[in-house]
């Protein structure tokens, strides 16, 4: 998939917590042509709420995850969807002038990467590549904003507050600056919001350590059904009547 659609922004990282040396001898033995990291201790795996492997989390160019879940169920069409507005060249393969840019992107600061791209856009032989590069961070700025209403909207307020406050910083200077920081002030401003808000934290925080053993997994549940009934309808209720499910079923299986 990195080798057919990486033409059209696609960049596949696989995430392991096995040890360096196993992974590094079938890296080379298969010669894999994409990324990869190392997830010492899995908290990058819960982070995804990943229960089992082998699995898949979609990200498009806003950074919102579109799709989690077994990497048989993605599609070349869910992929080119998540894809719309990706720079279709890797920030490791941009020529050595955009090194500015790359490490604006890196460091989350968009409005500074597109000063950066814009000012490279007179340049005879890298403006083309400048100018797709602005249009990228243009969009990936603008699906931002579209992206954490979004989340506003669908009751995940602390995924939308957390979303807003990255703006803040990303979009330092633009028109979607402003944006983000009214709605940021209608969000916090908002009763219903905060009381989510609090909610979703506390879940979080029940959530934090991970279930190693039958005993933990029957407790887990038994505190998330305790949570599902104070917070019942509500995005966090929702979250955690999601977990419950998916140790429940872990349980029957014996895993």
């Amino acid at each position: 998939m990195q080798s057919k659609l990486g033409a059209e922004g696609l960049t596949v990282i696989a995430v392991t917590s096995e040890a360096t040396g196993p992974t590094e001898k079938w890296i080379a033995e298969k010669g894999a042509k994409y990324g990869y990291a190392y997830d010492k201790g899995g908290k990058f795996m819960r982070a995804c709420g990943v229960s089992g492997i082998p699995h898949s989390v979609l990200v498009d160019v806003s950074g919102k995850v579109t799709f989690s879940g077994s990497p048989s169920a993605i599609t070349e069409d869910m992929v080119k969807s998540a894809c719309a507005g990706a720079m279709t060249t890797p920030l490791w393969e941009l020529p050595k002038p955009f090194a500015k840019v790359r490490t604006a992107i890196a460091k989350g600061e968009l409005a500074a990467a597109l000063k950066e791209a814009q000012a490279l856009q007179q340049d005879a032989t890298n403006g083309e590549t400048a100018t797709k590069v602005a249009d990228a961070v243009k969009g990936m700025v603008a699906g931002a904003l579209s992206s954490a209403e979004g989340l506003s909207t669908a009751g995940d307020f602390l995924g939308a507050e957390r979303e807003f406050q990255r703006l803040l910083k990303a979009a330092k200077g633009m028109p979607e600056e402003a944006s983000a920081r009214e709605k940021l002030t209608e969000l916090t401003g908002s009763p219903e919001a905060k009381k989510g808000m609090k909610a979703q934290k506390t879940l979080e925080s029940m959530t934090a350590e991970p279930v190693k053993t039958k005993k933990d997994a029957e407790k887990r549940v038994a505190e998330l059904e305790a949570f599902i009934k104070k917070n019942e309808g509500t995005f966090a209720g929702k979250q955690a009547l999601e977990q419950a499910e998916k140790l429940k079923e872990a349980l029957k299986k014996g895993d």
